[in-house]
């Protein structure tokens, strides 16, 4: 095989289709694919991207890619699942008439359900019950919350593993988990997986709170984000990847996610932590 392709398994079946829905849409999100079956795809092969790339100074870019050529496709409601872990194929497979909050919600509340079930200890976590507080109150105020301009077209798995470049351009792997659904919350979602990976390889409490807090700054200078609403997901987002470093007792990430809870938590739901 020629060194500039590699073969990319398929996971899903509905990679197929997100493929080619991508490709249709803009193919200049993807590197160059062809040869597409059910059971695999040749793709062209690419570089990683660098810290410097997700780093707050150079967010706006990276996350101006994804405005332009990725979140730019709208529609007027939302689809199902909320974040890969939770293997959205077995979520309900329609949604219900229920506005965007209460559905991530009232799916989050199922998942937890299920997740305490198999480990009680879950719901004695004072952090996890500090994050599910705050979700909980707020998520009534915001009931009725809709993005203003449609449902963005969501990645669904969006962290830096997920994005490469070639020359300059940034491009996306791995489409398994194509959404329509708050935008809001896939910049939370990209902007903790970077919180996590930067602790991971440096260990610098002094540090991860500066670059948290550059974050925030960042966001509420881009265009296409609700900054209200915004730190009710990056909340949801921080408990998505609480719970699920918790059922994979990933340490180091838990550790992250406890630091920046503490740095963005309202001190009323973080007083135990």
């Amino acid at each position: 095989m020629n060194m500039e392709w590699m073969k990319k398994q398929i996971k899903e079946p509905r990679e197929v289709d997100n493929l080619k829905y991508l490709m249709a849409l803009n193919p200049g999100l993807i590197p160059r694919i062809k040869n597409i079956t059910d059971n695999y795809y040749l793709v062209e092969r690419c570089e990683g991207i660098y810290e410097e790339d997700f780093c707050p100074a150079n967010f706006d870019k990276l996350y101006l890619f994804f405005g332009g050529y990725l979140h730019k496709f709208r529609q007027k409601s939302f689809t199902p699942g909320i974040y890969k872990y939770f293997a959205p194929n077995s979520l309900n497979s329609k949604v219900r008439n229920q506005e965007y909050i209460p559905y991530i919600m009232a799916e989050f509340e199922e998942i937890i359900e299920n997740v305490s079930t198999q480990v009680p200890r879950l719901l004695e976590d004072l952090m996890f019950i500090g994050l599910l507080k705050f979700l909980r109150k707020n998520s009534r105020y915001l009931k009725n919350w809709k993005p203003m301009n449609g449902y963005s077209l969501l990645h669904g798995d969006l962290h830096i593993g997920n994005i490469v470049k070639r020359n300059n351009d940034f491009l996306l792997i791995d489409f398994e988990y194509l959404r329509y659904g708050a935008v809001e919350l896939e910049t939370a979602n990209l902007i903790i997986s970077s919180l996590i990976y930067y602790y991971k390889q440096n260990f610098d409490n002094e540090k991860l709170y500066e670059l948290s807090n550059d974050y925030i700054q960042v966001v509420n200078k881009l265009p296409f984000l609700d900054t209200v609403s915004f730190q009710f997901f990056f909340i949801f987002s921080l408990s998505l990847f609480y719970l699920s470093l918790y059922l994979r007792k990933e340490q180091i990430g838990l550790k992250t996610i406890r630091k920046i809870m503490k740095q963005h938590l309202p001190r009323e739901w973080s007083r135990e932590v």
